[in-house]
């Protein structure tokens, strides 16, 4: 709740699904008025806008430092790859859905 007593509604920004009152956060609003978004390579498990990204880079910084410590954690491995597995498991039933 606000400061002032009056509760605010937050959405998730379409681009980068951070917690937002609008469509857009004010970032991404900025990128696509500027037109970066069109061209923005984005985070694979954030979707965040990559600055700069080196050839092949598929993650953003701050993924790639959570996907070690993930890595290196027997349970947080364990819990990951039975994340990715029901997220390949979803994809697959969305395409035949639409299919």
């Amino acid at each position: 709740m606000k400061a002032n007593g009056f509760k605010e509604v937050f959405m998730a920004c379409q681009f980068c699904q951070l917690p937002t009152p609008k469509t857009l956060c004010e970032i991404c609003q900025y990128m696509a008025e500027t037109g970066f978004l069109e061209h923005a390579l984005v985070c694979q498990h954030c979707r965040a806008p990559l600055a700069g990204p080196q050839p092949g880079q598929l993650d953003c910084q701050l993924c790639q430092v959570m996907l070690v410590i993930v890595q290196n954690s027997p349970w947080f491995h364990y819990a990951h790859c039975e994340w990715q597995q029901e997220n390949l498991l979803l994809a697959r039933r969305k395409q035949e859905l639409l299919g």
